[in-house]
């Protein structure tokens, strides 16, 4: 009897201690996955951000633990952590929104790597439902997919994008995040707030932060602010190349915002991807190869170089003179204009006239102003009948 009793108190044990370790187990795994993923690397970094997000409930208190990290390099892997854990919930499932919540009510006491990540993290989820919108399906998946986010979760995620705005070392993140959010709402929703927020990142003192304001005017709903898109034009000379990109992007089809003689200066500009952006630009707004090349002539910086543009004219048929020989007369180099001067004589059927009275009253230059009188006492004269 002794002996059976020992027997059943030890299988008893060992049911309780398996029962404690299957109750366990989700934990222990937890901690398991998260301590790995807070070391991890490049690929590994998804692979471990994925396992942690398979023991959701229990990992995530951890992962926001390890968004108080001052490494940026933690709180990055904690933020893809949170990104797969609303993937596998689905963006529109009340997890999705219990998920959120927890984070605002722990963001105040994350460092400033991890809210900035917890936003980029925001910012991806945002952007991974865009893309579940416009994927291929049967007539009741799209309609499901082109539905905005519930809006119980954007009214957190924006409470949090908020109050993140307002401090400067987190508004670049904060603006990446509301261009997604305002594609993600019912239309109309958040344009307000998003312009001023664009407005105010217009002039940060952050690079990146004024490229986010840029991107941001590039969402449909703040696309045809003319105003607000004007406010973008000093941006094109800004001392940080990926600001310049942004604003040339951005200005690229606004050729009445931007003038076409303000963007040549870019085909020249010290980085080599926004002289490409440029001549898209260009492109875009109907300027041949042909046309190309003179400007890039008629931008170069060397006056000689852009004298040299008028000796084309002749070889190119199609071209607008009027306004090629209207850019060279405001030249700053005298040489040119005066080049402009004689070529507005070699092509009297191009209506000069009032540019060329400009020029020979007010032109600083001497040379300039006597060759814009001769050519105009040259077109007022009558021609000499036929013998």
């Amino acid at each position: 009897m002794f002996t059976k009793k020992k027997v059943w108190l030890a299988l008893l044990t060992l049911i309780a201690l398996g029962g404690i370790a299957y109750w366990q187990h989700r934990t222990v795994l937890a901690h398991y996955y998260v301590r790995q993923l807070a070391g991890a690397y490049g690929d590994h970094r998804e692979e471990w951000a994925k396992k942690a997000a398979s023991v959701d409930d229990a990992a995530v208190p951890l992962v926001l633990d390890n968004l108080a990290s001052s490494d940026p390099i933690v709180c990055g892997n904690m933020s893809a952590a949170l990104f797969h854990v609303a993937k596998n919930a689905g963006f529109s499932h009340l997890r999705t929104v219990e998920l959120a919540e927890q984070v605002k009510g722990r963001f105040a006491g994350f460092s400033t790597p991890g809210q900035e990540k917890t936003l980029l993290a925001w910012t991806r989820i945002m952007q991974d439902h865009q893309k579940a919108r416009g994927q291929d399906g049967g007539a009741e998946e799209q309609d499901r997919n082109a539905k905005p986010l519930p809006a119980p979760l954007t009214k957190v995620i924006s409470s949090i994008l908020i109050e993140s705005e307002k401090q400067n070392e987190l508004r670049g993140a904060s603006l990446l995040l509301a261009a997604e959010l305002v594609d993600c709402v019912q239309p109309g929703q958040w344009v307000d707030a998003c312009r001023a927020m664009a407005e105010r990142g217009l002039g940060d003192p952050l690079p990146g932060t004024r490229a986010a304001a840029i991107q941001l005017l590039l969402r449909q709903p703040m696309r045809g602010d003319k105003e607000l898109l004007a406010k973008v034009v000093p941006l094109l000379r800004d001392k940080a190349a990926p600001v310049r990109r942004a604003a040339l992007l951005a200005l690229a089809a606004e050729a009445d915002v931007a003038r076409d003689e303000s963007l040549l200066p870019f085909l020249h500009d010290d980085d080599p991807e926004m002289q490409e952006i440029c001549q898209m630009a260009m492109r875009k707004r109907g300027l041949t190869d042909d046309d190309l090349r003179l400007a890039r002539m008629i931008s170069d910086p060397s006056p000689a170089t852009r004298v040299r543009v008028v000796l084309h004219f002749h070889r190119l048929p199609d071209l607008n003179l009027s306004a090629w020989l209207r850019q060279l007369s405001h030249d700053a180099s005298p040489l040119v204009r005066a080049a402009a001067v004689r070529a507005a004589g070699d092509y009297p059927h191009v209506d000069l006239a009032e540019r060329l009275r400009e020029l020979a009253s007010t032109d600083p230059d001497e040379t300039v102003r006597l060759n814009a009188q001769h050519y105009l006492a040259a077109r007022a004269a009558p021609a000499l009948p036929e013998r």
